[in-house]
């Protein structure tokens, strides 16, 4: 067992005359051997290459870029150590049962109020418990670490599958090894045979593709999870044992920490959550808890104990963006009283949108709260029912959504809908007939929340959840008093009952009150900070989370000011944190002095007086004596530890100006709370899935992760000239041309590449004079796209951020999008050639409807779709390029456009 490898039989010898049963032996070993390939670090990519490229060079072949060569090694590692790890290590582990979501109280009739004059409706604070969803909120969002990545050949010989997934249409390549049959019972034999030979295929490409599917269908992990299984599955379509595998296999290979495990029932994928399971048994494995993902939990599981190396990521339950499903809409009508009108609203929604969310994990309340509704639906809901709202004092409309809630979907205990109790998702509900206490509760919270602008908290008693609502005052009748706010009851469940009034049954009881906070909260009060930042000249850099609020209501923020650099010869960025008050006043500013340029990205506390700025800079940094160097064509990370008066207690670099490759990387830092660096390793993650920024802290320290595009500053200065801009289109559209794209895609993609290294830009008069030398160009969509780039003035890469500046400063609107004067983007290429380009301020969406800012899109090379990410919400929506410039031929001809600064612009 231990001739395979040097490290293995160093530990042999160690253990040698030594008296340890064998499975410890292994299991000593093991530990000791993940500690040992989960280095990465810079050091050891570059000995790993002088080694290997010894080795090419004696053969008379290239060696690979070093890179690259410590990518291959180790992805290759983690493989043989995982294959030869799962060999043997097996064990039983015993069944823990599934908690059940506590059981609502079941009433013999709907709960329903009747009017009693001897009630007291004088306003009074009832006695509560609070509680704070804080702490879930921090664990659900702290994403996983990129992986490192095996690469890969292109498969010579794909083989084609298509299926439908919640009525889209999937379509993919694959290796054909990757479905070589299973056809047997499995067994720690079978399953660790099968790694073995699903190791040789190709599966990296398969991955590529669903990724993709993923993001267009705006889908979360718990999604992609899904989505793996159903394509694993149609794979294997008789052979369960391999649909299994298969799944287990491309989850690993995806980063996430799942195993499989078997008994006289049958076999099981094993997975971790970042967030409780209601309902589902799982087992305990190295103190962490695998949920059991089919129901063989009569008996004990076997399975193995190891991790592999490159999938330690949990799924995170948190949906944080829209479903952006395809295919059939319906329509469900709602006819509602209210003072003595009749309302009638047909709201829109995707069924199998519903589908999704109704078979989706029974978990925390707050995640099934904060999941945005689906395009579809939100805009039936502004369309229709908003306006009726925005007519109303916030007193009538929170009646008005109680009394909706109330009559719109009658009450029905789960326990005998489902045979068990459950939390609706509010999307889910609002296309359903009935309902729960938890349902309406969280449906109710919603629309007070979003429709109406309010804050709400969710009030639970024994077996029975209901709403408190604050409207800025004291109410009359039943009120509770959290942190310093006072909520009104409204009960959604008890029929007829008036805002203020606590059901009878629960009126002697102290209940728990949690604050509901919607994400859009800490949006609101973000963005009136740095409006009120950039007044003094502050920028964003975009790449990360810049705004941070305390425990007492103070506001930071970060990024970079543009000021003469310390030699005073040119202008340069350097970075900046500013603290504003409660009261929204700035109470102090911290400048950095720089030689070169250098940004603030992103802030992070700790403890009451404890927080952490990252950074990039080159050359020299300095704040108040403390000081970093590089030399000026390196760029590298900083941290510094700051308190709430805005001294530095310490400033760190991370290593990176050691890399001599300027190559797509996700870069991975380990800072202790007192500023060691404890490790810097590398991943090959691809930037589609790869997420930058603090990860959750530990008692040892913080985790870092930047990259080479996501992270403003982080570019490395090539030893030749880079070629100019309009070479660089004309050489990328001839490509994309040859390559069959749509032509307004392959003329647009190609702008955007040419601008991909600082300092590289172009004019509006280079591009005209590039079309004067095309032809066959001259489709409608093509002379609409070269109308409306003639509003552009330049677009140029500024230090890693592009800048879009319009001809007199003033705005364009493009069919639905709408780009002011001075805007600015980061453009980010994936793997299979799509841009992702991040929105930082100035472009928006206005669907007639209601208007959003552009939080990010992505460019599909092949399709010429864009998948857009708007809103504070983050609704998922697709547009096509080629449509969207044919709507905008109308907006090309001769109008006026009237701006909201009184400024007009010929279009």
């Amino acid at each position: 067992m231990f001739g395979e490898h040097k490290f293995l039989r160093k530990m042999e010898r160690f253990f040698h005359g030594i008296i340890v049963p064998k499975k410890l032996l292994f299991t000593c070993s093991f530990f000791l051997l993940f500690m040992y390939v989960s280095g990465q670090t810079i050091k050891e990519f570059k000995e790993i290459w002088v080694k290997e490229s010894k080795e090419y060079l004696l053969n008379n072949q290239n060696p690979l870029p070093y890179l690259q060569s410590g990518f291959h090694h180790f992805s290759r590692l983690y493989d043989e150590n995982f294959a030869e790890a799962i060999k043997s290590n097996w064990d039983k582990f015993p069944v823990v049962p599934g908690v059940r979501v506590s059981k609502t109280r079941k009433f013999d009739a709907p709960p329903q109020f009747i009017f009693d004059e001897t009630i007291d409706h004088s306003s009074r604070f009832l006695p509560c418990y609070s509680s704070d969803q804080k702490e879930e909120e921090s664990k659900e969002f702290s994403a996983n670490l990129p992986r490192l990545r095996k690469p890969e050949y292109t498969t010579s010989n794909p083989q084609k599958l298509s299926i439908k997934f919640y009525g889209n249409n999937i379509a993919i390549t694959y290796d054909k090894l990757l479905t070589l049959p299973v056809k047997k019972l499995l067994s720690s034999e079978t399953i660790a045979d099968y790694w073995n030979k699903f190791s040789v295929g190709n599966s990296q490409h398969l991955i590529n593709q669903l990724m993709t599917y993923k993001d267009r269908l705006g889908m979360n992990e718990w999604g992609y999870f899904l989505l793996v299984k159903y394509c694993s599955n149609a794979l294997y379509p008789k052979d369960e044992s391999g649909g299994t595998l298969l799944t287990w296999a491309l989850m690993v290979r995806s980063g996430y920490d799942v195993k499989i495990g078997y008994n006289q029932l049958g076999n099981s994928i094993l997975y971790r959550t970042a967030s409780k399971i209601f309902g589902v048994p799982k087992v305990i494995i190295n103190q962490l808890e695998y949920y059991i993902d089919q129901p063989i939990s009569a008996f004990p599981i076997t399975s193995y104990t190891p991790v592999h190396s490159g999938a330690t990521g949990s799924i995170h339950l948190m949906i944080n963006q829209s479903l952006n499903f395809q295919g059939e809409v319906l329509v469900k009508k709602f006819q509602f009283p209210w003072d003595k009108k009749a309302y009638e609203f047909n709201l829109k929604y995707n069924p199998e949108v519903i589908r999704f969310l109704e078979e989706y994990p029974q978990t925390d309340p707050f995640i099934c709260f904060n999941a945005p509704f689906t395009a579809l639906s939100k805009e039936s809901l502004w369309k229709q029912i908003k306006p009726v709202l925005a007519g109303m004092r916030s007193e009538e409309g929170a009646a008005f959504l109680q009394q909706f809630v109330q009559k719109s979907f009658s009450y029905c205990s789960f326990n005998d809908m489902y045979g068990y109790d459950r939390f609706m998702f509010p999307e889910e509900l609002l296309f359903k007939d009935q309902s729960n206490d938890k349902g309406k509760s969280l449906l109710f919270a919603w629309m007070i929340t979003n429709l109406l602008g309010q804050k709400a908290a969710l009030v639970e008693f024994p077996g029975f959840y209901s709403v408190a609502i604050s409207l800025g005052q004291l109410m009359d009748g039943d009120n509770y008093l959290v942190d310093g706010k006072s909520f009104t009851i409204a009960d959604p469940t008890f029929n007829n009952a008036p805002l203020g009034l606590v059901m009878k049954d629960f009126y002697p009881l102290k209940p728990l009150v949690s604050l509901l906070k919607s994400a859009s909260e800490e949006i609101n009060d973000q963005e009136k900070i740095w409006k009120l930042a950039l007044n003094f000249g502050a920028q964003r850099s975009g790449s990360g989370k810049d705004y941070l609020k305390d425990e007492s209501g103070n506001s930071y923020i970060t990024g970079y000011l543009t000021e003469r650099t310390v030699n005073q010869l040119v202008l340069a960025p350097i970075p900046f944190i500013a603290k504003f008050n409660e009261n929204n006043s700035m109470a102090w500013v911290l400048k950095f002095n720089a030689d070169g340029r250098a940004f603030g990205l992103e802030l992070k506390q700790l403890d009451k007086n404890e927080f952490y700025l990252a950074g990039s800079f080159r050359g020299k940094l300095e704040c108040n004596g403390i000081s970093q160097q590089t030399t000026s064509t390196d760029p590298d990370l900083f941290f510094a530890q700051f308190n709430r008066n805005g001294e530095i207690e310490w400033m760190s670099k991370s290593g990176l100006d050691d890399l001599e490759e300027d190559t797509n990387s996700f870069y991975i830092v380990k800072i202790s709370r007192s500023g060691d660096i404890l490790s810097t390793t590398l991943a090959n993650e691809d930037e589609r899935t790869g997420l930058t920024g603090f990860r959750e802290s530990s008692p040892e320290g913080l985790c870092y992760v930047a990259s080479r595009y996501q992270t403003t500053g982080l570019e490395k200065e090539t030893g030749g000239a880079i070629p100019k801009a309009n070479i660089l289109f004309r050489q990328n559209l001839k490509r994309m041309n040859q390559l069959g794209l749509e032509q307004s895609t392959a003329y647009l993609s190609s702008i955007f590449n040419s601008v991909l290294s600082p300092g590289n830009q172009l004019s509006v008069a280079e591009l005209e004079a590039l079309n004067q030398n095309m032809t066959g160009m001259e489709s409608n969509t093509m002379v609409n796209l070269k109308e409306t780039l003639a509003n552009f003035k330049t677009i140029k890469n500024k230090d890693g951020i592009i800048e879009i500046n319009t001809v007199n400063s003033l705005p364009v609107k493009i069919s639905s999008f709408r780009i002011s004067g001075n805007s600015h983007v980061k453009i980010i290429p994936l793997d299979n050639n799509d841009l992702k380009i991040k929105v930082i301020d100035g472009i928006e969406f206005d669907s007639g409807i209601f208007k959003e800012k552009i939080n990010s899109l992505i460019l599909e090379k092949s399709s010429g779709n864009l998948l857009i990410d708007l809103g504070k919400d983050h609704q998922t929506i697709s547009r096509n390029l080629k449509h969207e410039l044919s709507i905008s031929k109308y907006m090309n001809q001769p109008r006026l456009l009237e701006l909201q600064s009184k400024k007009i612009i010929l279009l």
